[in-house]
């Protein structure tokens, strides 16, 4: 008989598993001003510093891939560091080379909007611990 899912007592309510990872990442706790107590001066990150241009590229950026996959998909599915290393740098050489609109974009999204949400997933991924971490090595 199939388990009945209109009763909330039968249906998972654990967390998906890079909750966890989100929660003890040592990124995530200085950002929130929680380090360590052998830490001698606690500070909170300086959000504040990001400019909001840059923030709103990269919103622009993950919405658009949001759209064509699901939101924060590749926390899910995991990442090859090397996939978001060259899609930040064909949109950082593409936008060097004067060409500020992704052709390829359905949205209509600039080349840094795509380059700063390459290297934001490939950020979290690196913090949370869901990157495989492809870069060659010597």
């Amino acid at each position: 008989m199939p388990k009945d899912t209109s009763d909330p007592s039968t249906q998972n309510t654990d967390p998906p598993a890079y909750v966890a990872a989100l929660d003890a990442s040592p990124v995530v706790q200085r950002a929130l001003g929680k380090v360590p107590a052998e830490s001698p001066k606690p500070t909170k990150v300086p959000l504040d510093l990001i400019p909001l241009a840059a923030l709103v590229e990269m919103a622009n950026g993950l919405a658009e891939g949001a759209e064509k996959y699901a939101p924060w998909d590749y926390r899910r599915t995991g990442i090859k560091a090397s996939v978001y290393v060259g899609a930040a740098l064909r949109h950082l050489v593409a936008f060097g080379n004067g060409e500020t609109l992704d052709p390829d974009s359905p949205t209509g999204k600039t080349h840094l909007a795509g380059a700063l949400s390459s290297l934001a997933i490939l950020a979290d991924a690196f913090a949370l611990g869901y990157a495989e971490d492809d870069r060659p090595h010597e």
